[in-house]
């Protein structure tokens, strides 16, 4: 089945498709996120933005001027990057300084293997590589994505025929580095109906013989679940109550649970299936909004990530990025600055199990 086909049977399988906003409680990001998606939906514009689209994207790296790039991106895109290239070096903010920390940090972990095994210009419908070497390359938003997996495999968080739940899985891409690993796997993505549908596409590329399971499409998903063939559940965000009963062995959120509202966060924190887990492993902000930058409009913060019958067995800041002084306005200056929060990350274990 072609990407066309599959994007036209992920939307006619999800009759909720475009009722994301109809939602109590999205929070004003992903508001704004929704809305510029519906207002500005194309077939053929969707499929050439799987992994990037307006408000979203892999991040920034550098611009390479070689094969791949002229290859993927239009003359007018390769003027504009190389414009950024040469004002970027005029502003003294040069992106290859923190892409380098990046490596540095997932050499030292013993990550740098598995880097090697996933190159991300292998990836499908890939718009954006650094390359290392000639066959090694990554990204902002990969170099994140090789750390998780690292930490998930190194920790043994999660095993063959367990569950594995990831709350704002973007295009999919940590769970598609992540199965190759694993005879068995059941992987849950929950996230908007436009994002689960990216994922959707983009699995169905690296996983064909997998199953690929629309969770809209089921009244309950008890019998998805009594199997323990590999599997996708792609699950929207109105219909967490479908996975209430069951033990997930490992429960992911990386940055989205700090954005939420706080009526949202204490739904997905005070959930069953949360307190059914084995292991949580969460990365979000120390301070969601601080009062310097009202970053995301809540007050959600380190102090809230507490879990009665958890106990924390693994606690640092997260280092990928952390070097990053994005180039953005603020106070009325333009400047390169690093983010208004950093970012923690901490790894829990259910004392129950």
């Amino acid at each position: 089945m072609g990407d066309l086909d599959l994007l036209k049977k992920f939307i006619d399988k999800s009759p909720d498709f475009w009722n994301d906003l109809d939602l109590t409680d999205v929070d004003p990001k992903h508001e704004n996120v929704i809305n510029k998606f519906s207002n500005n939906f194309d077939y053929n514009k969707f499929l050439r933005e799987i992994r990037s689209w307006e408000m979203q994207d892999d991040g920034p790296i550098p611009f390479q001027f070689n094969t791949f790039n002229l290859k993927i991106n239009n003359p007018k895109k390769i003027l504009t990057l190389l414009l950024k290239k040469i004002i970027s070096k005029f502003k003294k903010y040069d992106l290859t300084i923190s892409l380098g920390d990046d490596i540095e940090i997932i050499k030292q972990i013993g990550a740098y293997d598995l880097l090697k095994d996933n190159p991300v210009h292998l990836s499908p419908y890939v718009d954006s590589a650094y390359f290392l070497s000639q066959n090694l390359s990554t990204n902002y938003r990969w170099n994140k994505y090789i750390y998780y997996a690292h930490t998930i495999l190194n920790k043994k968080l999660f095993k063959n025929e367990g569950i594995w739940i990831d709350i704002g899985s973007f295009y999919g891409g940590l769970q598609g580095i992540l199965a190759k690993y694993y005879d068995n796997f059941q992987i849950v993505l929950i996230d908007f109906h436009h994002q689960l549908c990216r994922s959707y596409l983009y699995l169905n590329k690296l996983y064909p013989n997998a199953k690929h399971i629309i969770a809209d499409e089921h009244k309950t998903l008890d019998s998805v679940f009594s199997t323990n063939d590999s599997k996708f559940v792609y699950l929207s965000i109105n219909n967490l109550h479908k996975i209430k009963k069951i033990k997930p062995f490992l429960i992911t959120n990386m940055f989205s649970l700090g954005e939420m509202t706080r009526n949202t966060f204490n739904q997905y924190c005070e959930s069953q299936f949360l307190i059914n887990a084995k292991y949580l492993y969460l990365v979000n902000r120390f301070v969601s909004s601080p009062f310097f930058e009202n970053t995301y409009k809540n007050d959600i913060n380190i102090f809230d990530y507490k879990f009665d019958n958890f106990e924390r067995i693994y606690f640092d800041v997260f280092p990928i990025n952390h070097y990053q002084t994005p180039y953005r306005n603020l106070f009325g200056r333009n400047a390169a600055r690093p983010v208004s929060s950093s970012y923690f990350e901490m790894i829990y274990k259910n004392i129950d199990l």
